[in-house]
């Protein structure tokens, strides 16, 4: 059974890319793409590169339209160009192109050539490890997902997304999920604790900010909104996780949370945000969307 059956089998619709997506056409690469004036509106697409890829569907479950997509490549190197106002939203120069290659995690001695208009071209290389992914649709649209470990069913696939302290929650305490973040009830010593540094402006209440950003903030980043659609939330607070521990905070919101895929949600208290666990891409590979 080919890779297109085994999608339709999901409820989902496949397609072969018609170019590569790199440079370089033996790597495999991944998408969505989106034409509202065609049916489906919405649709995955594939460039399998080299025939020693491997590329499979490892489970599908039709009620929820997602599937488990295993594949493995050998190292291979292409070449990509680090977007001007990626450089410098982290202060432009080499300054900002070495912080862009460090949050990548790859070394500031990376060569490449400076472009005319700012751009960096930058010689990069696909990653040998297995990977997996969770593809479908949530809600009202389709996502590609990368697993933090190998799952060979979507249930299971589900389990390894939640982070820890959620199962703590679970049972005791609603849970809302929008996309790739979860939001429980604050504590009560939490709820005070943000009224009371809020009173005595100790701490800052940001309107209208998006979730990722508050987050990349609290790691030490500068933070940057960059492109995409973010979960913007009407207000946001951050607040120590513990006085044991100060160097962490968490991230509080209240109000409405709203993003273009997903339903709004309302929250009338405070809820602590939480992510899911699903691994960020390294390199600056944008090969999978």
């Amino acid at each position: 059974m080919d890779l297109v059956t085994k999608f339709r089998a999901a409820g989902l619709t496949l397609r072969e890319a018609p170019r590569p997506f790199s440079n370089n056409p033996d790597i495999f690469g991944m998408t969505i793409q989106r034409d509202l004036r065609k049916v489906p509106k919405e649709w995955f697409e594939i460039w399998l590169g080299q025939q020693t890829n491997r590329v499979e569907v490892l489970g599908t479950n039709k009620k929820l339209a997602q599937l488990v997509l295993f594949v493995h490549e050998s190292v291979r190197s292409f070449t990509e160009t680090i977007e001007a106002w990626r450089i410098k939203a982290h202060g432009g120069g080499t300054k900002g192109l070495n912080t862009v290659l460090r949050n990548n995690r790859l070394p500031v001695s990376t060569k490449g050539t400076w472009l005319e208009d700012g751009s960096y071209h930058v010689l990069s290389y696909t990653d040998p490890r297995k990977h997996h992914y969770l593809l479908g649709v949530d809600e009202r649209q389709l996502f590609i997902c990368k697993l933090p470990r190998a799952c060979n069913k979507v249930t299971d696939a589900h389990k390894v997304l939640k982070p820890q302290a959620i199962t703590l929650y679970e049972g005791v305490s609603k849970v809302t999920r929008q996309g790739e973040f979860f939001f429980v009830d604050a504590t009560t010593e939490e709820t005070m604790a943000i009224q009371d540094g809020l009173r005595h402006h100790t701490i800052l209440l940001e309107k209208n900010l998006p979730i990722q950003l508050a987050l990349e903030q609290n790691k030490g980043r500068p933070g940057v909104k960059g492109r995409g659609n973010p979960h913007t939330a009407s207000e946001v607070v951050c607040m120590p996780s513990s006085p044991l521990v100060r160097e962490r905070h968490e991230v509080f919101v209240r109000g409405t949370v709203r993003h273009v895929d997903h339903g709004t949600v309302r929250f009338n208290t405070w809820k602590r945000v939480l992510r899911n666990t699903e691994r960020q891409l390294s390199g600056v590979s944008n090969w999978i969307d």
